[in-house]
């Protein structure tokens, strides 16, 4: 009786080229390195030019991270609460977990609101995958949806998601970015981040929650 024929090994799944990823531990540093309510301003961008808008409005994208919690918040400089219909105040709960193993969660279930005329309105959405886990070595590949949170049958339509995603003016930073639509916000509210160290670099937000097309802000310092 013959030997029995040899196993080959199964080929390594293909890898993502450099510069096409972000690396997980990058983007928990770029969470978690936030700052309690560090501050970043963006100004509005003239669809016609390009260029910052004479007197725009300004908008202001905050983060607040303790150890049970992620939130972001975007508003209005100087009007937290009051302004809806130039930019409706947006903010997004995440409850966050920690692992021994090197990762990093983000709740399946979490918290939209906005104000309007100073009363909150909150939306429950929920990530049908459960947690959302960023693992150190994980590969985050760039432009694409890493993680949705959907509303539930009170509002279906609702969704929060995370991207990561390039940064056309600099090849060093990449964006994290959530894409909102909930309540009276439609939004794409991110933060500029350095792609080695997740260390701030300001942000850059698209608005188009009074439905007359896309309003740009780009940072006022990078």
């Amino acid at each position: 009786m013959g030997s029995p024929p040899a196993r080959t090994q199964a080929p390594a799944p293909p890898q993502p080229a450099e510069g096409t990823y972000i690396l997980g531990r990058v983007v928990k540093d770029a969470i978690l390195g936030q700052g309690n309510n560090q501050q970043f301003e963006a100004v509005e961008i003239d669809r016609a030019t390009s260029l910052p808008k004479a007197n725009g409005n300004k908008v202001t994208v905050s983060f607040y991270t303790s150890p049970t919690n992620f939130n972001q918040y975007s508003y209005l400089t100087n009007n937290q609460t009051g302004q809806t219909s130039v930019f409706p105040y947006g903010g997004n709960d995440f409850p966050v977990g920690y692992s021994d193993d090197g990762f990093f969660s983000l709740g399946r279930t979490i918290t939209a609101y906005t104000y309007v005329n100073g009363i909150s309105k909150q939306t429950a959405l929920i990530r049908q995958g459960g947690d959302f886990e960023i693992k150190d070595d994980f590969k985050f590949i760039l432009d694409t949806t890493s993680a949705e949170w959907r509303g539930t049958e009170l509002d279906p339509n609702a969704f929060v998601q995370l991207q990561i995603s390039s940064y056309a003016l600099s090849n060093t930073v990449f964006k994290l970015c959530l894409h909102q639509s909930f309540g009276d916000v439609r939004r794409l509210a991110c933060t500029l981040h350095n792609k080695d160290t997740g260390v701030r670099r300001g942000v850059q937000v698209i608005d188009d929650s009074r439905n007359i097309g896309q309003i740009e802000y780009l940072p006022l310092v990078q």
